[in-house]
């Protein structure tokens, strides 16, 4: 039987500790669910882009959606199985809020289809975002729009390119990820030479 989720994480050479845990972590959340959940990830040294790398794990995914999570991240103690929950109406992607740990603050985002496009300050949140990698999408959907080589800003360019293909989403009103921001030089940070 083929996966109804496809969880992804990528990682890079270095962060081993940060992504055991986390894969551990996810893999108890999803353990209840058997094999209708497949954990995939993908670790390089930073030879190839994100982009590349996000690709090459949705080209791996045999779940009928895809959801990536990035190893420097977390999600909800009961996140899986409200994904779980909301794919049963099979809705083109699912959407969620996410909450954003800075060094001195803390920020709300808002990720759903019926935002327009990535903005800041709108509403009552600090961001809100179009779907994207961090967010379910029907794997189908994300092989059509595809992410681009590129060494960052990869998540938004797939956002706009796939937002025209969503039609149909559930929303989940819980802080569903958990994005923990930590300083890095800009050239460190992508793997830029």
């Amino acid at each position: 039987m083929k996966p109804l989720l496809s969880i992804c994480i990528p990682t890079i050479v270095g962060r081993e500790k940060q992504y055991n845990a986390l894969r551990q972590y996810v893999e108890k959340q999803a353990e209840p669910f058997g094999s209708l959940i497949e954990i995939i990830s993908i670790c390089d040294n930073k030879e190839i882009s994100i982009g590349t790398k996000r690709q090459r794990m949705y080209q791996r995914c045999r779940g009928k959606y895809a959801w990536q999570i990035d190893d420097d991240d977390s999600i909800h103690e009961n996140a899986v199985e409200m994904i779980m929950d909301a794919l049963k109406s099979s809705p083109d992607c699912v959407g969620f809020k996410e909450w954003c740990v800075f060094e001195d603050r803390n920020e709300t985002s808002s990720f759903s289809m019926h935002w327009s496009r990535w903005d800041d300050n709108v509403g009552c949140f600090d961001h809100v975002r179009t779907p994207f990698c961090k967010t379910p999408i029907r794997t189908e959907l994300c092989l059509k729009a595809g992410v681009k080589d590129m060494r960052y800003g990869e998540d938004h360019q797939f956002a706009k390119d796939v937002h025209k293909l969503l039609r149909t989403e559930v929303f989940i009103d819980e802080f569903i990820y958990i994005y923990r921001y930590k300083f890095e030089p800009h050239n460190t940070k992508y793997g830029i030479k």
